[in-house]
């Protein structure tokens, strides 16, 4: 096993950059290097050199997350900390894969000049499916043939996924994270270089796009929650979970999910629900003041044809099932008016403008035609 030299760079100093991947690697021995767009945080970070992560339970006191340092993305300085790095990491948004590339890309070049052959490995850590894969695409498209050359030899892109909530909380210092106990980080196996398993919580697998699957699966019911808690005037995930026609909404998607899940990918159906009862769990703690709108938001993204809505729906009628709540969901998300993020203003602009049948085709990449998008356009 190589000893670890105990440098992580991560693109993204927010909430789960710090409160989740953040701690994971400290707690293995690593020194944090974070890299943000905002100077804000960035000042902060560098002059408190620390932070505390905060467990929701009552069991255990604030771990200081110390020795940490921070680089403004713009800074020139940044891509050289890649150079002596062992692991790299987004926790940046989804949205923002692809400006991230271009840090990355930088950074790879300046190891290559360094002469710095050993092995590290860039892992997307955002709530998307093959994140990494389409971080190492836009990389690539960076890079020169040669470059490219020394990154298959050398840097391993392995996707993952990731598991843990935030709580809000005002009440805490700048910097502090409050979290709930439970989190889940799984890499796969065959695309990692060198030995990642001195890190502490992190999963090695060989299945782990099933492991994405069921992330992006049971992802639907979160959003079901955040769209339907919004139609219903809702302000918090835990309040829409105790509405009982929410949550039989959600609840039935779920399910449908789950058995598509287990048939696409040969698992259990009880390994899909029993995952889904402990998200269902962790969403109504009443400590947890998620509001509905932070898992509807980018409603136009979750639309896609890979993401939590039409991936498991497709897949759900591709072995024979009805996926009549998740097509609930959809709709849920069609009506979603949200002043203030402008990826719904903008939904409701193309519904208006083009009809919801043409809107939800361009969005989903769907025919107009296609059975789906007629039975979510149909009475119901």
């Amino acid at each position: 096993m190589r000893t670890l030299n105990n440098k992580a760079v991560i693109i993204g100093a927010g909430q789960i950059g710090r409160g989740f991947i953040g701690q994971v690697l400290s707690d293995s021995g690593y020194s944090l290097l974070f890299v943000d767009v905002q100077k804000e945080i960035v000042d902060l970070i560098n002059e408190a050199g620390e932070y505390q992560v905060i467990m929701l339970d009552n069991e255990h006191r604030p771990k200081a997350v110390a020795g940490i340092r921070a680089v403004c993305f713009s800074s020139v300085d940044a891509p050289r900390e890649i150079a002596g790095a062992d692991i790299i990491a987004t926790a940046c948004g989804p949205n923002n894969i692809q400006n991230a590339a271009s840090f990355v890309a930088a950074g790879i070049r300046e190891r290559i000049v360094r002469g710095n052959t050993l092995p590290l490995n860039i892992i997307a850590c955002e709530n998307m499916a093959n994140g990494t894969e389409q971080l190492r695409k836009y990389v690539y498209e960076l890079l020169a043939p040669g470059e490219i050359a020394f990154c298959d030899n050398n840097i391993g892109f392995p996707n993952c996924e990731v598991s843990r909530l935030v709580v809000p909380d005002v009440n805490i210092p700048p910097l502090a994270v409050k979290v709930e106990k439970y989190m889940e980080w799984i890499i796969d196996r065959g695309k990692t270089k060198g030995d990642l398993s001195g890190i502490h919580g992190l999963i090695l697998s060989d299945h782990v796009d099933a492991y994405i699957a069921r992330k992006i699966f049971s992802l639907t019911g979160h959003a079901m929650l955040g769209f339907m808690g919004y139609a219903a005037g809702y302000k918090y995930i835990w309040e829409a979970v105790y509405d009982h026609d929410v949550f039989r909404r959600v609840y039935g998607a779920l399910e449908e999910c789950g058995r598509a899940w287990s048939i696409q990918y040969g698992l259990p159906l009880n390994e899909f629900m029993e995952y889904s009862s402990l998200m269902l769990v962790r969403f109504a703690d009443q400590r947890i003041n998620d509001p509905v709108t932070r898992p509807a938001r980018d409603p136009i993204r979750k639309l896609s044809a890979s993401e939590r809505f039409f991936k498991p729906a497709l897949t759900a009628l591709a072995n024979d099932i009805d996926p009549v709540n998740i097509i609930k969901g959809i709709r849920a998300v069609c009506g979603y008016d949200y002043p203030d993020d402008p990826e719904a203003v903008l939904l409701q602009r193309m519904i208006r403008e083009k009809g919801p049948l043409l809107a939800l085709s361009e969005i989903s990449g769907l025919a107009p035609e296609h059975p789906l998008i007629a039975d979510i356009i149909g009475d119901e």
